[in-house]
């Protein structure tokens, strides 16, 4: 198995929290060779991007094209039920404080400052 390298809501190098979750900076990271963690949520019965806010649109059809290079932390029970519930195969998981917590695909997902 080789390493995967995953960038933190779009981030690589350092922390730019204006840019976190935005779809331009996931796929700049993914451009660069990354997997990428992103925070989902649902409001209205959509999907957003956000980490304690939804504040990026975003459709299944865009996460789909993106399928095996992200990581989707759902961030409430009606976005787990999206992905539950998809035929898709993406890679999910949710946690609030937990040090670790199993992903959709088998994976253990950690934390490494904890």
């Amino acid at each position: 198995m080789s390493m995967i390298f995953i960038s933190h809501r779009g981030n690589i190098s350092q922390i730019i929290p204006h840019r976190e979750n935005s779809k331009e900076y996931i796929d700049e990271a993914i451009e660069k060779g990354y997997d990428v963690e992103i925070d989902i949520r649902t409001k209205d019965g959509n999907l957003w991007l956000g980490h304690d806010t939804p504040d990026y649109p975003v459709t299944i059809e865009w996460l789909c094209a993106r399928e095996d290079k992200l990581w989707i932390h759902v961030k409430d029970y009606e976005s787990l039920m999206t992905f539950c519930n998809n035929e898709i195969e993406f890679k999910y998981f949710c946690h609030q404080s937990d040090d670790f917590t199993l992903v959709s695909n088998g994976m253990v997902w950690c934390h490494k400052n904890r």
